[in-house]
């Protein structure tokens, strides 16, 4: 499985702000990950911390470690797309600053992903919550993909091919929150499902902390889905334009990538907040504002009846 000296099988990024007291964990988890084989790319996006010391430190460790930076916070997403155009891996895969890898899982993960034609590689993941206990989720490939939405450690446990990324042109949104989802959800729109692998193993741990964006007070996880809506809607309007994706995929893809962001919303009366949104969107999108509100519309009422 050997990578050439020109160009390594996989670039795994991390993009970190003020992650000083968690990259220790990671990049002790990383250090072992062959250099030939595993590209590390690091974004240091504006962090105020030692965090880019403890990289630079690494990287007179470890041959093919990368480290790029932003002057000022642009957000994960931005991040991500920094590293993106940087990565040099036949695939690529996102690793969260405050998460570990899990070396033999994530080996495993490119084997299958460097047997034949794959465009991506779905792997288990083990989640640890803030009180310390553990619980692996497990993906299948004879469900929707577009159940993993909801999941935030979904993409960093998904190896995906650069070239269905560059082909495709899928970019992170350039928001602070959300933008796995939106990327994720673009991603599982042209992969062509025979071309999905299935892993094993565990090959990421995701600790889940108290003080996390994910994990904040309802009105900030309302704020969030709202930031990002509007991206996800333009991403699925892309993809049935371009039959990416068939109508029905679209609309269940949509189900799924908004979860229960989209009950939230509709329980504190935000999805007024949500509609207002494609108003302002309208000629972005370049479609009928009366249609994408029907859609939305009929969403929230189907997330509502479940």
């Amino acid at each position: 499985m050997g990578g050439d000296n020109k160009r390594p099988n996989l670039s795994l990024y991390i993009p970190f702000c003020n992650s000083a007291l968690y990259l220790p964990r990671l990049i002790k988890s990383v250090s072992n990950l062959p250099s030939n084989e595993v590209e590390l790319v690091f974004v240091d996006d504006g962090s105020q911390d030692d965090g880019r010391s403890l990289v630079e430190e690494f990287s007179k460790a470890r041959q093919g470690v990368v480290l790029l930076s932003h002057a000022k916070r642009r957000g994960p997403g931005a991040a991500s797309n920094t590293a993106l155009d940087r990565a040099r891996g036949r695939f690529v895969q996102r690793c969260d600053s405050d998460d570990e890898v899990e070396p033999d899982g994530l080996m495993e993960a490119l084997e299958a992903a460097l047997d034949g034609d794959c465009e991506l590689v779905l792997q288990p993941w083990k989640q640890v919550d803030p009180s310390g206990v553990e619980e692996v989720r497990v993906r299948t490939i004879g469900r929707d993909p577009f159940e993993w939405l909801d999941w935030p450690p979904a993409l960093c446990s998904t190896m995906i091919k650069s070239s269905l990324i560059k082909e495709n042109k899928i970019r992170f949104p350039n928001t602070f929150s959300g933008e796995d989802g939106v990327f994720f959800l673009y991603v599982m729109g042209v992969v062509d499902p025979k071309r999905i692998r299935l892993a094993q193993s565990v090959s990421y741990t995701y600790w889940q902390r108290v003080d996390s964006v994910s994990r904040g007070s309802r009105a900030n996880i309302a704020d969030r889905h709202l930031e990002t809506l509007p991206h996800k809607m333009d991403v699925l309007q892309r993809l049935v334009t371009q039959e990416s994706i068939p109508a029905g995929r679209a609309k269940l893809a949509a189900q799924r990538a908004h979860g229960q962001g989209m009950k939230l919303l509709r329980r504190d009366n935000r999805h007024r907040d949500a509609l207002a949104l494609f108003e302002e969107g309208r000629k972005h999108w370049g479609t009928s504002v009366r249609m994408w509100k029907e859609r939305v519309r009929n969403w929230f009422a189907m997330q509502g009846s479940k």
